[in-house]
């Protein structure tokens, strides 16, 4: 695949940018880079660039970006402001007690997955709470439901490169092979993480949408591998599949693209 004119590749990384400060509260320089998958310099040029039009402002004394006021009259604020862990922490709480597993809400920021709130299970063994972290989208769950909401263009703006980088043994290590599993994703209505982002924990996530059918955030379940067998994973599946279903009602629409 020829690759992209140079500034062609920056309106993507623009792009992806707004994506990025649309849905966080702020982000720094490196952290930026680190998301888009440039240079340090590379990401400070763009958010000075995004500042001078009022699409971001920068904290004078923290030195970290948010959202500025050019993108919240696009419109595309709108999700920012709307608090995805306020409406989702009761359908958290629900699956957690139900399961006894450990439940998170998960979010895409560029081609991570952003882990904003979990709830911990009743289970005496039990995974983690991974709230703040990021892993590549294509190792959990959470991050493949919403990947499966893109077509391949926007794959490919997310990960421009076929090689993708391994978390551990099992994870996918291609666009072909992250494309195969989406089509299963579709196909299913949920996604599986068997060990993908850590050896010792199986998660499985579906999406919750708004009343337009737009994806808003996923809703994850996990569990330590020894347990997640494959009657265990089945039924988690319709746990969190319920639950992101009711989730969805009374969430705003997605701002107009």
């Amino acid at each position: 695949m020829p690759s992209q004119p140079p500034s062609l590749s920056s309106v993507d990384n623009a792009l992806r940018l707004l994506h990025v400060l649309a849905q966080r509260p702020e982000v720094g320089v490196a952290e930026a880079g680190r998301l888009l998958g440039v240079a340090r310099s590379t990401a400070h040029r763009l958010l000075t660039t995004l500042v001078v039009h009022g699409f971001a402002e920068q904290d004078p004394e923290t030195r970290v970006y948010r959202a500025g006021p050019a993108l919240a009259q696009a419109g595309l604020a709108t999700i920012r402001r709307f608090d995805a862990r306020a409406h989702a922490r009761p359908y958290l709480e629900a699956v957690a007690r139900v399961t006894g597993e450990t439940v998170h809400l998960i979010v895409l920021a560029g081609g991570d997955s952003l882990f904003l709130d979990s709830v911990e299970g009743g289970q005496s063994v039990r995974t983690a709470p991974r709230v703040g972290a990021s892993f590549p989208a294509y190792s959990t769950s959470g991050g493949k439901a919403l990947l499966a909401e893109l077509d391949d263009d926007a794959l490919n703006v997310l990960y421009p490169h076929e090689r993708l980088p391994a978390v551990t043994g099992a994870t996918i290590g291609s666009r072909a092979e992250l494309a195969a599993q989406l089509e299963v994703v579709r196909a299913a209505g949920y996604a599986l993480n068997e060990g993908e982002s850590d050896a010792q924990l199986s998660a499985v996530s579906a999406v919750v949408r708004d009343a337009t059918g737009v994806a808003r955030f996923a809703i994850s379940v996990s569990a330590p591998a020894f347990r997640a067998d494959a009657a265990t994973m089945r039924e988690l599946a319709g746990a969190v599949v319920a639950a992101c279903s009711s989730a969805g009602r009374g969430i705003p629409e997605a701002p107009a693209a």
